[in-house]
């Protein structure tokens, strides 16, 4: 930058000198100077063009998961704390996939990866038909964020609809639900989404009665 405009400040002294001398030495000069500035500024420009993408990509990759293409765990944070900052109204859907341990032992975790891909697929659809947006938070566990009260339709929805096999003679398994509303079920992220895993639990339970219950909360 600084050699930029050293370049730039000579080339308009030697602009100005070879018009008031007219001497051919300080027009070749001056030439050679601003080919300096030309190359500089083109130098300067490229830099800041792909740190500008770098930033770009790195925001990508903090804030979705690799694996489904859904936003992850970080960002649900943040954009659920806007609202809650901004005192909107919304609904959580806490979503854990059932007998996924099965799918990756019994098929292997490529196809495990495609069963998890194929989901995410599904579900972001849906929510976008919803204006919500789905998020991975770990393994087989998913969050959606429903803005404008359409978290109970988008609920029943999801119940209802019947997911594709995503693997050939691999029938789709299911998933357990929980529901939370902000304001009333909490204030906080923490305990919307605790609220959310309880209720999704309290179902798991009736299908895996050993299973043990994890907080979730972000540490």
């Amino acid at each position: 930058m600084g050699w930029t405009a050293l370049s730039g400040f000579i080339c308009i002294n030697l602009f100005n000198v070879s018009i008031i001398s007219n001497f051919k030495l300080f027009y070749i000069l001056t030439i050679i100077c601003m080919g300096i500035v030309i190359f500089n500024s083109y130098i300067i420009l490229y830099e800041y063009i792909n740190a500008d993408y770098g930033i770009k990509k790195l925001g990508k990759k903090v804030y979705y998961d690799t694996l489904t293409g859904l936003l992850n765990r970080e960002a649900l944070f943040f954009y659920g704390e806007e609202l809650i900052k901004n005192n909107k109204k919304f609904q959580i859907l806490f979503l854990d996939l059932n007998n996924f341990k099965t799918v990756n032992d019994k098929f292997g975790h490529q196809i495990g990866d495609k069963y998890l891909k194929g989901f995410s697929d599904d579900l972001s659809n849906l929510c976008n038909n919803f204006n919500s947006n789905a998020y991975r938070i770990s393994g087989d566990e998913f969050v959606v964020i429903a803005a404008q009260g359409n978290g109970l339709e988008l609920k029943n929805k999801l119940e209802s609809f019947e997911f594709e096999e995503y693997y050939e003679g691999l029938k789709f398994k299911g998933f357990c639900i929980g529901y939370s509303s902000y304001p009333s079920d909490g204030d906080t992220m923490d305990i919307l989404l605790n609220h959310a895993d309880e209720k999704m639990y309290e179902k798991k339970k009736l299908i895996h009665p050993d299973v043990s219950h994890k907080s979730i909360a972000r540490s």
